[in-house]
């Protein structure tokens, strides 16, 4: 059966095809992934992580959006409605975009997430992002969830 998810009356993100308003995922290496709960106002999904690439070697480190320890010097272009982590050669690792919904918001994330093994850990594609069959990621609760504005279902 599938755990009880936190949906927001505001925003959401797109995972497994199903609505959440924040994840967080981790692995291998010292990966991890976590999508922020927005508030309200808020226009850009707001995303924190420590990113590898297909051989296990360290790419960068994100806090909240902004790049913190970024050796390869990877940039993050803010577009309307959404944003891309691309690398100096303009290679996209990491995108998102928000969609507009009469009841909210929903952000769609794409690209592909590897941990300090080199493992594929996360995709995301039109149906959002998914969590990689057989590897070793586990989603983990996000510290200090708060559920104004939210409920919750299985």
């Amino acid at each position: 059966m599938d755990e009880p998810r936190i949906v927001s009356a505001y925003h959401n993100y797109l995972v497994d095809g199903k609505l959440e308003a924040e994840f967080r995922v981790e692995s291998q290496g010292g990966f991890f992934f976590q999508a922020h709960r927005l508030n309200p106002g808020d226009q850009l999904p707001v995303v924190s992580g420590r990113f590898f690439d297909p051989r296990g070697e360290f790419l960068l480190e994100v806090r909240r959006n902004v790049l913190a320890e970024n050796p390869h010097g990877f940039s993050l272009l803010e577009m309307a409605k959404g944003w891309a982590m691309v690398s100096m050669d303009l290679e996209a690792i990491l995108s998102a975009q928000i969609l507009e919904f009469s009841r909210g918001l929903v952000s769609v994330i794409r690209g592909t997430l590897y941990d300090g093994e080199g493992r594929k850990v996360l995709f995301g594609d039109e149906l959002g992002l998914h969590l990689t069959d057989g590897c070793l990621a586990r989603r983990v609760p996000v510290p200090g969830l708060r559920l104004q504005g939210a409920c919750a279902w299985p």
